[in-house]
C-alpha cells in the first residue's frame, strides 16, 4: 500500500480494490449498511459521509456520430468506519463508484501496521 494524506491524525493509503457494498435504508435514506472485502464482511459503524462528483467527457471516434459530443459521468463516494465484529479492529473506508461496481479508494487504520 501507499501513503496518501494525512487528515484529522489518520494516515490514509490509496488503494483500488474491488468490493461489495450494501445499502439499507435509515430514517428515509439509502446509506451503506456492510461490505465484502478480500473475503470479509465489514459492518459500517458510526457517521457516514457522501459527497459526489460530475464530470463531463469528450466522446470521439464513432462513438460520437449522432449522439451528444460529451458523455456525464457522476461518481458516488462514502466515506465510513467498519469492522468485522465488535471487538474487531475499525478501519476506515473510502469507497467510490466505478460504473456499476463500487472501489475501495482508501484506507485508514486506527492502529499502526508495520511496513
Amino acid at each position: 500500500m501507499r501513503n496518501s494524506t494525512t487528515e484529522s491524525g489518520m494516515t490514509w493509503r490509496a488503494l483500488d480494490d474491488p468490493l461489495v457494498l450494501h445499502f439499507s435504508q435509515v430514517d428515509g435514506e439509502k446509506r451503506p449498511e456492510r461490505i465484502l472485502w478480500r473475503g470479509s464482511e465489514w459492518w459500517v459503524i458510526g457517521v457516514t459521509r457522501h459527497w459526489t462528483t460530475w464530470r463531463a467527457l469528450p466522446v470521439l471516434g464513432p462513438d460520437a456520430v449522432g449522439s451528444s459530443p460529451v458523455r456525464e459521468l457522476t461518481a458516488h463516494f462514502w466515506r465510513f468506519g467498519a469492522q468485522t465484529n465488535p471487538a474487531g479492529p475499525l478501519l476506515h473506508f473510502e469507497v467510490r463508484s466505478a460504473g456499476h461496481e463500487w472501489r475501495l479508494a482508501r484506507l485508514a487504520l486506527t492502529f499502526s501496521v508495520p511496513e
